[in-house]
């Protein structure tokens, strides 16, 4: 790959082909790697301008299939939670709420002659302080008021220890294990990180590592939420929203950003080649291309594949401009599309040729 078409990459997807190979070179991608052969992945970018990319772009989406895989194995207990009787979870809340709000329980003893309803106060009061406690405690085990840790809490847990075996674990799936473990806190973090070999030549990264260690720390000890009349509006809120919805699940944020992140790649050579054009926004999005985004990401099963299915081209055809239409309303990401016009402008008057 030529230093231009590495520009070119490095210019949408924020790093170098080096950085993504330093990426992926972890234990925890081997199965990737293995499963997803690059050779297989250059058979279907057989044209341009997607081809020129392949070789960085295979590091790219076995990076972005670690972390889906990684967000869906964090969120799928949750996720199940929402969508497992929800009917049942929903009525949980709202009668937590109803007694929270001042609500009073009536108790009925139905029997074969007649029902027995109980008035004596100081019972009902017993019954409806033994009901609240309940639904509060069958409410934390289904984990329905669990978040993942603040940044601030597990960097602190981290330094204080609380897990040791969980950092002993890490260090061991990013590719070494140091004898002195029980010294190791984020601020010695330099010294680890040296024992990787990294090259120097590749700024950011160490930070980069870091942050993803905190990040994956704060997944894996969640914290809950005090069960309170805004807590429960929320999670009364959020299973209603999973009611709601009928289908497929919804595209995560990741997909989102490859998708997008695809489309860029497949406009840019068009996009440097008119100078008249300032935004990438101004390159339209062809349903040939939203297929060869799809035929990308189906092939690392991060997307149903389609591509046989003649019926479904329409649908999946939408999906993906969808997917791209979402990412796109973010708001940061006109810093993105500002550097681009940047690269565009340097590349411009460093007189390289127009790309094909």
């Amino acid at each position: 790959m030529d230093k231009l078409t590495e520009e070119k990459f490095e210019a949408v997807t924020g790093y170098s082909m080096m950085e993504y190979i330093q990426f992926t070179s972890f234990k925890k991608y081997d199965r990737y790697k293995n499963k997803y052969k690059v050779e297989d992945f250059k058979q279907i970018l057989t044209t341009p301008p997607l081809s020129e990319f392949a070789e960085p772009l295979y590091y790219y989406l076995i990076l972005g299939s670690q972390r889906q895989d990684h967000f869906l194995t964090h969120n799928e207990q949750y996720n199940d939670n929402y969508r497992q009787d929800l009917s049942y979870k929903e009525e949980l809340v709202v009668t937590l709420m109803d007694l929270l709000s001042g609500g009073n329980l009536r108790s009925t003893i139905p029997n074969l002659t007649k029902p027995h309803v109980i008035h004596n106060k100081k019972l009902l009061d017993l019954l409806q302080s033994a009901a609240i406690s309940t639904l509060r405690n069958t409410i934390n085990e289904l984990g329905l008021n669990e978040y993942p840790l603040p940044k601030e809490l597990a960097i602190e847990e981290i330094n204080s220890h609380s897990d040791i075996g969980w950092v002993e674990r890490w260090m061991e799936l990013m590719g070494y294990i140091d004898p002195d473990l029980d010294s190791f806190t984020l601020e010695k973090f330099d010294d680890y990180f040296n024992k990787l070999a990294f090259s120097p030549a590749l700024p950011g990264l160490k930070d980069r590592i870091r942050e993803e260690m905190i990040e994956e720390y704060a997944y894996d000890h969640p914290q809950e939420a005090d069960l309170d009349i805004e807590e429960l509006n929320r999670i009364l809120a959020k299973i209603k929203e999973v009611k709601s919805k009928r289908g497929r699940k919804e595209d995560t944020s990741i997909l989102k950003h490859i998708a997008y992140s695809l489309s860029i790649l497949l406009r840019l050579n068009r996009y440097l080649k008119d100078k008249s054009i300032e935004k990438i926004d101004e390159v339209d999005i062809t349903n040939e291309d939203r297929r060869y985004i799809h035929d990308m990401m189906s092939f690392f099963n991060l997307i149903i594949d389609y591509r046989e299915d003649v019926k479904r081209r329409k649908s999946l055809e939408k999906r993906i401009r969808k997917m791209i239409e979402d990412f796109n309303d973010l708001a940061t990401i006109e810093d993105d599309k500002q550097k681009l016009q940047v690269f565009k402008f340097y590349y411009l008057n460093k007189k390289h040729n127009p790309p094909s």
